[in-house]
């Protein structure tokens, strides 16, 4: 059971909250943009101050390596934080933080060598205004992308070698063992059918061409075509559109004879109880027009 005593700690904004709530909201965003701009400037100046020292004593043998290592201890910070930094002065060596950019979105552009395409990223993500995850999420759609392509173009493509319709190989089906020498025309797709051809006419491996006749009738006749001829078949294309059509039509038919085996049943069943329905025959009949009036 609900204490009732609760109703009396539930909080009941007073005058003016809610224009206090949007003010700190705004308040905290600009705050959190403001620093992580100065954490980006930040990361750029280490990066510059580090490398320029780098450069200073790069006449030392192996000084690059033990500086960094040394350097992040003293600092108190990874080594890659490091490094990422020296990076990132590289890619800009001019000092034009965005302040629509923070230090996560450079981090993802620092590894983008070509200077132009950083530069169209970057215009990207001010458009959108896109956060350090959508970034990512980009740049990864786009690795992928890349990566199709170049398997894409490695393996070789195939060369459309187009045959001849209607022209098939004769075998003999093996797994008839009562019929070891009889003949098929091969049609491709498991697809045969036996024929009774006069003995000695084909053999084995002989390619044959199907003719059609003025009155439909279909005939065999040797052909001089080769192997690479052979399984040509004609293909349909059809939209979409084409099938939905198609699919509407014969609902509407299964739907007319629905209602035409409906109508006869009823028909039977009046003029069994001897009831005249001329109406009811009238409106079946204006539904399906195709057929005769009773």
């Amino acid at each position: 059971m609900p204490n009732p005593k609760s109703k009396s700690l539930t909080f009941i904004p007073g005058k003016g909250y809610h224009e206090l709530v949007k003010f700190t909201r705004n308040a905290l965003e600009a705050l959190d943009r403001a620093i992580r701009r100065q954490t980006a400037l930040a990361a750029w100046k280490l990066g510059r101050n580090a490398y320029k020292h780098l450069k200073e004593n790069e006449d030392k043998s192996g000084y690059g390596t033990g500086f960094y290592v040394q350097f992040s201890q003293d600092i108190g910070r990874d080594i890659s934080t490091v490094q990422r930094a020296v990076q990132f002065y590289l890619a800009y060596p001019i000092s034009a933080v965005r302040r629509e950019l923070t230090w996560d979105h450079y981090r993802a552009l620092i590894p983008i060598k070509d200077k132009d395409e950083r530069k169209k990223i970057e215009e990207k993500i001010v458009q959108f205004e896109w956060t350090s995850a959508e970034l990512q999420n980009y740049l990864r759609n786009k690795r992928q992308i890349r990566q199709i392509k170049t398997i894409d173009a490695s393996i070789p493509k195939l060369k459309c070698e187009r045959g001849f319709l209607y022209t098939y190989p004769m075998v003999k089906e093996t797994t008839l063992l009562e019929f070891p020498d009889r003949l098929y025309v091969d049609y491709g797709f498991h697809n045969r059918h036996w024929l009774d051809f006069s003995p000695g006419k084909y053999k084995e491996g002989d390619i044959v061409e199907t003719l059609k006749s003025h009155d439909g009738r279909y005939s065999l006749k040797a052909s001089d075509r080769q192997k690479k001829d052979l399984y040509t078949f004609k293909a349909v294309v059809n939209t979409l559109r084409q099938e939905r059509r198609a699919s509407r039509s014969k609902f509407k038919q299964h739907q007319l004879l629905r209602i035409l085996f409906s109508s006869l049943l009823l028909d039977v069943f009046l003029n069994h109880l001897a009831i005249p329905s001329p109406t009811y025959r009238r409106n079946i009949i204006s539904i399906c027009p195709k057929f005769p009036s009773p």
